[in-house]
């Protein structure tokens, strides 16, 4: 674990950057792509920002050991096309919202476990290697993930 943690070490920190400044529109397009109708094909611009999501929260959530009980992307895609056998459509609505609604507590924890890192655990570090993020997260409100 300590060998992954140092290798990757700066890929994370470009994924904890990319998630940390843009959390508040990626929880609001969780938010906003749940309980669509079912029918409806996800576009493939909505199909890309849920994958950037997806895979940002994976390697955060590893990362910060907090557990992914979110439904593998392959499997997702699998399913949508058995149940639906439709070989123009990548992805329908009610398969986004599946893998939103998974995802949507382990992001919320991610933020909140990353926010804590940032500028609490390691405040030292960032505030030597990355003054503006931990500026940020010193003075991110996470209640926002809790009122909406």
């Amino acid at each position: 674990a300590f060998y992954f943690k140092e290798k990757r070490f700066d890929q994370f920190s470009g994924y904890l950057r990319g998630l940390l400044t843009h959390w508040q529109e990626y929880y609001d397009f969780i938010i906003e792509n749940q309980n669509r109708d079912v029918f409806m094909e996800v576009d493939v611009e909505r199909q890309l920002i849920m994958i950037h999501i997806y895979k940002s929260c994976r390697f955060i959530s590893e990362f910060l050991g907090i557990k992914w009980n979110v439904v593998d992307l392959s499997e997702l895609y699998e399913k949508d096309k058995e149940e639906w056998k439709d070989k123009f459509v990548d992805l329908h609505e009610i398969s986004l919202d599946r893998v939103l609604a998974e995802l949507q507590p382990v992001f919320i924890e991610t933020i909140e476990k990353a926010k804590i890192l940032v500028a609490e655990k390691q405040h030292d570090y960032w505030i030597a290697t990355d003054w503006l993020l931990f500026t940020m997260c010193s003075n991110m409100n996470t209640d926002y993930l809790k009122n909406k």
